[in-house]
């Protein structure tokens, strides 16, 4: 049996990461040449850098990613230079899609949804960090069946991603032009989950909720007259199986300070969206011309019987039929959480109308 060198074998997902890349960035016309220039360029940039960590900061390791400060996925938040190439690979394949999306807009008269964020979102197009993913088995067929009637929807997250990689995303090709038209444009609802990779990472509550303010921000700004839908964050368990539940305790930024215990992340994702409502109001304040719009799908993956309560140990009480790893959901929770937002972007589109007639 030939044995391979984890040197090789390291050189050898690399190419095919590359290969990816390229793949993904080469245009048939008009772009190949600049396509393959960037791709070759990430590739490089995955290349030098050094000592990849992907650990979660602490008091001691203060975070070098600001959640509110747009940024790509650093060698703080990346475990290797291969899911480096793979993470470039997964935005530029989200950036051409979302050109393609709004190209296709001339030819759909159904109102445009974009649903942006992490590898939640990322399972309603299949994948993980742009591959196929068996935990996204019938996830797309879900979205398809249960909003895409109504909507002509894109699904564009990354699995692992923060608020300020999302932020980045957004500046560098994410957000379709079809929603960046001028006030003649269709209606269309922007869809924002994101912020709990934050706190794994290290990022306080409060940090979360302003990179969340950062991004919102940034999708009214770059469209005319999208909706904005701000949802909170999907409950999670993960951990509550281990023996010591340990890898899912993470302290946040300055939560180690004159002593203080660590906190499982269900409790902290608790914190955010407890934030969320001011939040919101605070964008309808600074935008007012804008309609925001709180989305909380978060207790349809609660058991009915726990009443909402965390257990002993402070973890949410997630269905593992809905939520096999207590942290992404299966088709069935996305069948209950697209449902969920079904009804909630009916009323935004109805909120819409009603602000119409009365102008």
């Amino acid at each position: 049996m030939m044995t391979v060198s984890t040197s090789a074998r390291g050189g050898a997902e690399l190419g095919l990461a590359f290969f990816a890349v390229t793949a993904l960035l080469f245009q048939p016309a008009g772009g190949a040449h600049e396509g393959e220039r960037i791709a070759r360029h990430n590739v490089s940039l995955c290349r030098r850098r050094t000592r990849y960590s992907a650990r979660p900061c602490s008091t001691t390791a203060p975070c070098p990613e600001l959640a509110a400060r747009a940024t790509p996925r650093t060698t703080t938040s990346l475990p290797n230079a291969t899911t480096c190439v793979r993470w470039f690979a997964a935005q530029a394949a989200n950036a051409r899609a979302a050109r393609l999306f709004g190209a296709a807009r001339s030819t759909d008269d159904r109102p445009a949804l974009m649903m942006v964020g992490d590898s939640i979102t990322e399972e309603l197009a299949g994948t993980k960090m742009g591959w196929p993913a068996a935990r996204s088995d019938g996830v797309p067929e879900a979205l398809a069946r249960i909003l895409g009637h109504d909507f002509a929807t894109l699904a564009l997250g990354i699995s692992g991603d923060q608020t300020q990689h999302l932020l980045w995303r957004l500046r560098h090709g994410e957000m379709s032009r079809a929603l960046a038209t001028g006030p003649s444009a269709p209606a269309s609802i922007v869809s924002v989950l994101i912020g709990t990779n934050n706190l794994a990472y290290g990022h306080s509550p409060t940090d979360v909720l302003d990179g969340i303010r950062a991004v919102a921000d940034e999708v009214l700004a770059q469209s005319a007259r999208a909706l904005l839908a701000i949802n909170a964050l999907l409950p999670r368990a993960d951990g509550r199986k281990q023996a010591r539940p340990s890898s899912s305790w993470f302290c946040p930024l300055r939560c180690g300070l004159a002593g203080a215990a660590p906190r499982p992340l269900s409790l902290l994702v608790d914190e955010v969206n407890a934030g969320l409502p001011a939040l919101v109001d605070a964008l309808r304040a600074a935008h007012p011309r804008r309609t925001v719009r709180l989305v909380d799908c978060a207790k349809v993956l609660l058991d009915p019987a726990a009443d909402g309560r965390a257990d002993a140990h402070g973890f949410a009480p997630v269905l593992e039929a809905l939520v096999p790893d207590l942290l992404h959901p299966n088709a069935a929770g996305f069948e209950r959480i697209l449902a969920c937002q079904r009804r909630a972007f009916a009323a935004l589109m109805l909120t819409r109308e009603q602000l119409q007639a009365s102008n």
